[in-house]
């Protein structure tokens, strides 16, 4: 061990964002904040420090006050997953805001930094919804969001919600007989009073599409 273990010196940005991101983790918001505004300040290209703002501001519940963060972190192609997922979220809104010729870019950046955030943590189950919404609301690649909402569900099997998003999938992709399967469990299983009015609505939706065919 002591002759592979390797040493490094930390710069003062990166000594102040530990720092910070340790206060963070402590629900220390206030101090963490003061941390962190100071490693920015002190290396404005290190990436981390912007990643853990961005947090602190979702924490506060400042949402707009953490999108210039969450943007300075992922352009410097942040590892922190959950900076490529709040500024997906955030893009999202914005989004499904928006007028339809701005969708279609828009959607692919939110598609982008979904993917990012599920490469960087593969069992992070809300990555996989927000995948999933993404494939439906742009009509492109619901083939590879169903294949990645099954995987979601094999690392969170009580995640009724992914089963539904799945659902909504296999509809698009011509699945029904799958789909009304799916939904029907749901529609009789112990979940939430919302989980079940979707799936009604799904499998309502299911049938009048076969009566009119």
């Amino acid at each position: 061990f002591d002759a592979e273990m390797q040493l490094s010196s930390l710069s003062d940005a990166q000594g102040q964002y530990y720092l910070g991101d340790l206060l963070l983790h402590m629900n220390r918001l206030n101090e963490a904040e003061a941390q962190l505004q100071k490693a920015a300040a002190l290396d404005p290209q290190f990436s981390g420090s912007y990643a853990s703002l961005a947090l602190l501001k979702v924490r506060q519940g400042k949402w707009q006050e953490a999108l210039q963060p969450l943007a300075r972190a992922v352009e410097a192609d942040s590892k922190n997953y959950l900076a490529h997922y709040y500024y997906a979220y955030m893009l999202q809104q914005r989004a499904d805001a928006g007028s339809a010729n701005e969708d279609m870019t828009a959607w692919d950046v939110v598609r982008t930094h979904t993917e990012r955030a599920i490469e960087l943590a593969p069992h992070f189950a809300e990555a996989y919804g927000m995948l999933g919404y993404v494939a439906l609301v742009s009509k492109q690649k619901t083939v590879e969001a169903e294949d990645a909402l099954k995987k979601a569900i094999g690392y969170a099997p009580g995640r009724l919600d992914l089963r539904l998003r799945l659902a909504e999938l296999m509809v698009v992709n011509n699945e029904a007989p799958t789909a009304r399967t799916l939904l029907t469990v749901l529609q009789n299983s112990g979940s939430d009073d919302r989980i079940r009015m979707q799936a009604d609505r799904l499998l309502e939706n299911i049938k009048n599409r076969e009566d009119y065919e």
